[in-house]
């Protein structure tokens, strides 16, 4: 087999590879599959690859959960396992919690970000955010869509008076949506 550049292949793939070359290179003593053998097996080939594929998505807990405990997890009850059961319980107990925890840090990563992120666009347009209060004609939602729309460039026509050195209204990140804006600037 030629070598490929670039990431190696799963185990997976290079079995779904090792299966279509088998197929596509029958050897010549083997009878030759009738279109009726060949559409009865491709069915077969699909329900397999359905009921992998609703194991998987049943029994893993995410992306750092093995494939072999999911399976391991849907052939619980087994004869073969008897005595086994409690270790793949506690696998997936452990793979449950640690799962979670990934989760948790993630969601407590993204909201350290989104607090700095909001801090630094008040201090920017403390000026704008003001007027809101002050002025009936500044309501939240447009103030977040003139945040929105001069985020990367602000025209001098466009600036206040007390904001004169003010370049641009975003922190020079990726710029938010309208309603997450209008969140920041509202609490």
């Amino acid at each position: 087999m030629k070598k490929r550049p670039g990431r190696p292949l799963s185990q997976a793939s290079l079995e779904k590879r090792r299966i279509d070359a088998m197929l596509k290179n029958k050897p010549s003593h083997l009878p030759k599959l009738t279109e009726l053998k060949k559409l009865a097996l491709e069915r077969q080939f699909q329900q397999s690859e359905k009921i992998r594929l609703e194991i998987l998505k049943s029994y893993k807990h995410g992306r750092t959960t093995p494939d072999a405990h999911a399976y391991a997890m849907a052939s619980i009850g087994d004869e073969s396992l008897i005595g086994y059961e409690q270790v793949i319980l506690d696998a997936d107990d452990k793979y449950a919690r640690r799962a979670k925890h990934y989760r948790d840090e993630g969601t407590r990563t993204t909201k350290n970000k989104s607090a700095t992120r909001q801090e630094i666009i008040r201090s920017i347009n403390i000026n704008l955010i003001s007027k809101i209060q002050t002025s009936s004609a500044y309501s939240v939602y447009r103030v977040a869509k003139i945040i929105y729309d001069q985020w990367d460039l602000l025209l001098p026509a466009q600036k206040l008076l007390e904001e004169i050195s003010l370049k641009r209204r975003g922190d020079g990140g990726i710029r938010p949506s309208i309603t997450t804006i209008g969140r920041w600037i509202s609490t």
